[in-house]
């Protein structure tokens, strides 16, 4: 499906939903790639801070390392202060939803041809944090604060802006709820018609 009819088709109700009355991080993947290494990492370092108290969503689609997937499940048995849950399938909607009603889109992948998840979640209101790779954490999150693009691959300095975003959620909610309307109006800068006067001002330059 197109990104900019995908973004068009949900943006009016994106802005009604509201978030999980628990802390929650989306990360989507199985694969080294994606960055699920990282995520296990991240996960266990989490859980082992007192103080922070989360829900963590994972999915993956048909794309599955075996290893991974059953690092994670043993993992979800272990955790004590994170609650984990993993599917291993959802409908492009169904994400779409999980994704705006998250607190945190986790995009730990080394590669990617754009990212188009991260555009989603900018556009629902959804910080994204992530390393700092070429498409959408650069061109997007980087260029415009929408949450943080970290240099590539400091995980610990991944795990330190979580535990700043969930402070920051915890204790000036105010200001939590700015950078989601940020996001937001970020989001509304790939709107369909905008992007298309802009292809039309390209065009007529080059003409």
């Amino acid at each position: 499906m197109n990104i900019i009819f995908l973004l068009e088709s949900i943006r009016s109700s994106l802005n009604q939903i509201k978030k999980y009355d628990e802390f929650t991080i989306f990360f989507s993947g199985l694969s080294y790639r994606k960055g699920t290494d990282v995520v296990l990492n991240i996960i266990s370092a989490l859980d082992k801070i007192q103080y922070f108290k989360a829900r963590f969503i994972i999915t993956y689609g048909a794309v599955v390392l075996p290893e991974l997937l059953h690092e994670l499940e043993k993992m979800q048995y272990k955790t004590r202060n994170i609650n984990m849950e993993i599917y291993d399938f959802l409908s492009r909607e169904k994400i779409t939803e999980i994704i705006s009603k998250s607190h945190i889109l986790l995009f730990p992948s080394k590669l990617e041809t754009w990212g188009r998840v991260v555009l989603e979640s900018v556009s629902s209101g959804t910080p994204v944090i992530g390393f700092d790779i070429p498409g959408a954490m650069h061109d997007v999150v980087k260029r415009f604060g929408c949450g943080y693009a970290i240099k590539p691959f400091l995980t610990k300095t991944l795990l330190r802006k979580i535990l700043d975003m969930y402070i920051t959620y915890r204790t000036k909610p105010s200001y939590f709820l700015e950078l989601q309307q940020i996001c937001r109006k970020i989001g509304l800068m790939y709107d369909e018609e905008i992007l298309f006067r802009k292809y039309i001002s390209v065009l007529k330059s080059i003409i």
